[in-house]
């Protein structure tokens, strides 16, 4: 199960976010999970048939509170949306 699904819309595409946060003790044993994300990265956009809309599949590495993974996350999120992240 996902933690956290974000969308998004700018004009004509919509953002689909995946994130999802580990506690450290997790990291080893879910790291399968990261590297199925991971693999999402080349997935061409899907076409949203309700509205018209290019769907981008957007995912992060894991979310964790320890400061090093906290910045590569934000500088993840930042790259993709272009939104700032204190």
């Amino acid at each position: 199960m996902l933690d956290f699904v974000l969308y998004l819309e700018e004009y004509d595409q919509l953002f689909e976010l995946i994130i999802e946060t580990k506690g450290e003790f997790l990291f080893y044993s879910d790291q399968w999970k990261e590297d199925m994300l991971l693999k999402l990265k080349n997935v061409k956009p899907l076409i949203n048939l309700a509205e018209g809309k290019e769907v981008n599949l957007c995912r992060f590495k894991f979310l964790s509170q320890k400061p090093t993974k906290r910045e590569r996350f934000k500088s993840e999120f930042r790259e993709v949306t272009n939104i700032y992240c204190k």
